[in-house]
């Protein structure tokens, strides 16, 4: 049995998600380049568009998630 989302992770997964426009496909090359979502959430423009298959208007929507 998963162990269930904490009310941080959930937050953060769906404002990525939601407002930030992280697909699926997405998030396996977010994750392993950051390694978390705090630090997908908190990485910058030009540091979202070094993950490959992140498009410059995917990296803008993420970068502007959490504002």
């Amino acid at each position: 049995m998963s162990r269930p989302l904490t009310t941080s992770t959930a937050a953060q997964m769906l404002t990525l998600s939601r407002f930030g426009g992280m697909t699926p496909r997405m998030f396996g090359p977010l994750f392993q380049r950051f390694g978390s979502l705090a630090a997908i959430l908190d990485a910058t423009d030009e540091e979202l568009l070094s993950v490959a298959g992140i498009t410059k208007s995917a990296s803008l929507r993420l970068s502007k998630a959490h504002e």
